[in-house]
């Protein structure tokens, strides 16, 4: 096996492994990138005080730019460009159809609110007042902001490029089951 072999498939586009590999550097370097000058800056200005009294974790943003510069850099260099790349990832215009957003809300929520309401039936969940929470719609509020960006950075990172890759290489089947191991496998 030659040089060029090794890093291209028989069509001629860079294999999965490598397009992974770059995807995954380019994202370390773009968090190193946040980390060491980004954040450095952002603590001169008003934003770190917003972000504190809103309960925005920075660190996740963070990380959701540090995704977003792997996968534009990614999609530069190794894909070289394509015209279709965030539709390709499921962040184009037409996925932000009032339909899409509502059957994802919907579809997610059910996917909490069944098994919780599920636990609750079976005593193994209990619902306690907190101390201090000022409504249940401003805790739902706080944690909303706390959560978003985490969930974002998961689907970015797990269904975002390398979801892509996988799919272009194993089909959409394999990439799904791969994802969701290498997703569950982070959650242990």
């Amino acid at each position: 096996m030659d040089a060029r072999a090794l890093f291209l498939g028989r069509h001629g586009g860079v294999r999965v492994l490598w397009r992974g590999a770059f995807f995954t550097a380019a994202t370390l370097a773009g968090g190193m990138l946040v980390g060491g000058l980004f954040h450095p800056l952002l603590s001169l200005t008003p934003i770190v005080g917003l972000a504190r009294e809103w309960r925005l974790p920075l660190d996740e943003v963070g990380i959701v730019v540090a995704l977003l510069i792997g996968t534009v850099a990614t999609f530069r260099v190794v894909d070289r460009g394509p015209q279709d790349a965030w539709a390709r990832i499921g962040l184009h215009r037409g996925a932000l159809e009032w339909r899409v957003l509502v059957t994802g809300l919907a579809a997610g929520s059910l996917a909490i609110l069944v098994p919780s309401a599920l636990l609750v039936a079976a005593g193994r969940l209990r619902l306690e007042p907190q101390p201090g929470a000022e409504s249940w719609g401003a805790t739902a509020g706080v944690a909303l902001m706390m959560l978003a960006p985490s969930a974002f950075a998961e689907e970015l990172a797990m269904r975002g490029y390398l979801f892509t890759a996988l799919r272009d290489a194993i089909r959409e089947p394999g990439a799904i089951a791969v994802t969701s191991v290498i997703f569950a496998l982070l959650h242990l």
